[in-house]
This record gives structure tokens, C-alpha cells and sequence, in this order.
């Protein structure tokens, strides 16, 4: 199911990572941290303790919905849950919504932008994660992509209606993306039971115990039988859903110099004065 991959270099991590259609990526800025959503990580550091978080999270959306009236006028429809959220996180609250990107690139240029340790980079398999998602959510979906992003936004939508406490993640995406979202090339993954860690949702999606990621074997290099196992469906033996890749400290100006001369930095990915004044960082 996991694997660590410790990279030697940015070249190998493109030549391993960089094709991966229906792959999700997430860049962050220290290899040691596990995946966590900010309602998660809020409530633990303010409580210490995670009570009842779906109704803080029901909370949270009433009064976002009272006041962002006064500042925006293209608001979501008013049951759609996932619309709302996704602004939430967008302009910095508290939410379930874990960012990914399907670009390699933004996620590793969100790993190593500010980074002062060794950094890393979470790739996730949506195809193996959906048929693990759908078998434990009883969703079923045939026909394009986009049947199967409603029917899992359904699944999710009704999760946070009728709060349950199966542990999974969910592959989600508005079907109305704002400007940022767009540029990056995100999308969300979501736990289904808030009140557990993200990463004993993601365990348990693949009939998996979260102390599975701290007993995962670590490589040096990317072997053909690594690569095959990536590719299977799920339940396959040895299946490779999720991959977290090491980015040392000493790669990371080749890294950025990369993704510069591919014009991803900070005022691409966030349009305005306060993006491109963030891109400044490059040059010093």
C-alpha cells in the first residue's frame, strides 16, 4: 500500500513521477510530517482533543454563509456543501479539504518554496484509491471521469449531512473551480470521519491500520517491480496506492531552478501583486 522513496536527485523524481496521469500531489516543506487537514490540526492544538468535529465543522459553515455575503456576490448554491468548503479553504479557514495537485511540478514547488529541512512529496493513486473508496462507501459509478466525481461529491455531500464514522477518504472537486484552483491544478481529498486523523481515514480505506506508514519500507530507488506494483488495482497483492517521496535539503535550488525555468513560481500559481512579491523569494 506505502512506500517511501528517498530521491538522490530532482532528474530522478521526474523521470519516475513526472507521467503519472490520475495521480494526486502534495508538496510539504518537511519530510517528517505526516498528512493532516487544518479542522484536524486546529482542534488538536487549540483542545489537545478532537470532540465532535463535524458539528464544529457544521458551525464553521453557518456563519461563513452569514458573512461572506459581504464580499462576494458569486456565492455557491446554498446546499452545496463542497462549494462552500472549498471557499472556506480558500481563503485560509479551517476545513476536511486536504489541497493536491495533478502537476508533480506545483507540488513540488509548494515542498521546496520555503523549506528548511528535507522536504517531501505525497503521491496518492486515484484510480487505486477510488476502487478501495468505492467498495467500503458502497458507491457505485460507471461511465466517464465525470460520473465518478459526482458520485463520490454525492457520497460526500451526504457524509457531511449524515455525519458516519466509516473511516475513508474521497477523491472531490467542485464542479466550479476559482481562478487559484484552476492555475494549480487541485483538487481535494477528504476524510470521511473528521473527528480521526486524515492519515487513519487513508489506512483505512485500503483495510489498513495507520501504523501501516510508520512500518513502510523505504527505498533508494525506484525499481521496475515498485513500478508494476503502482499500477495495479486495488486488492491486487503488493498494490502501491500511496508513495511518499524524499526531497533532501540539497536538491532543492536545483528544484526550484527547474520549475523557474518552467515559469511555476509564486506569481504564476498565486495571480497578484501579493504572489509576484512573493516570487521575489527566488532571487535572493
Amino acid at each position: 500500500m506505502f512506500v517511501i522513496y528517498q530521491a538522490a536527485s530532482w532528474q530522478e523524481v521526474k523521470e519516475h513521477f513526472a507521467d503519472r496521469p490520475l495521480w494526486a500531489f502534495r508538496g510539504q516543506s518537511n519530510s517528517r510530517w505526516s498528512l493532516e487537514t487544518t479542522l484536524y490540526r486546529e482542534a488538536v492544538r487549540r483542545d489537545g482533543l478532537v470532540p465532535a468535529l463535524a458539528s464544529r465543522e457544521s458551525w464553521i459553515l453557518y456563519q461563513f454563509k452569514r458573512f461572506s455575503q459581504h464580499y462576494r456576490s458569486d456565492l455557491p448554491p446554498e446546499n452545496d456543501v463542497l462549494a462552500w468548503l472549498s471557499l472556506i479553504q480558500h481563503y485560509g479557514g479551517p476545513t476536511r479539504l486536504l489541497d493536491f495537485s495533478y502537476s508533480l511540478y506545483v507540488a513540488a514547488f509548494f515542498a521546496v518554496e520555503s523549506a528548511e529541512n528535507d522536504a517531501a512529496i505525497w503521491a496518492i493513486s486515484l484510480d487505486v484509491l477510488e476502487l478501495a473508496a468505492h467498495s467500503r462507501l458502497n458507491i457505485s459509478a460507471s461511465g466517464s471521469i465525470i460520473d465518478f466525481r459526482r458520485a463520490n461529491n454525492e457520497k460526500f455531500q451526504e457524509l457531511v449531512n449524515r455525519p458516519s464514522d466509516t473511516e475513508a477518504v474521497l477523491h472531490v472537486e467542485p464542479d466550479q473551480l476559482h481562478e487559484r484552483m484552476w492555475i494549480q491544478q487541485s483538487l481535494f481529498l477528504a476524510p470521511t470521519c473528521p473527528n480521526k486523523p486524515f492519515m487513519t481515514n487513508l489506512a483505512s480505506v485500503f483495510g489498513k491500520k495507520a501504523g501501516s506508514f510508520s512500518r513502510a519500507k523505504k527505498v533508494k530507488e525506484w525499481p521496475q517491480t515498485l513500478e508494476d506494483k503502482s499500477w495495479l488495482d486495488f486488492g491486487e497483492p503488493g498494490c502501491l496506492g500511496v508513495i511518499k517521496i524524499e526531497l533532501p535539503r540539497e536538491i532543492h535550488r536545483e528544484i526550484l531552478d527547474d520549475l523557474q525555468a518552467m515559469n511555476i513560481n509564486a506569481a504564476t500559481l498565486f495571480p497578484g501583486l501579493e504572489g509576484f512579491a512573493r516570487s521575489l523569494k527566488y532571487f535572493v
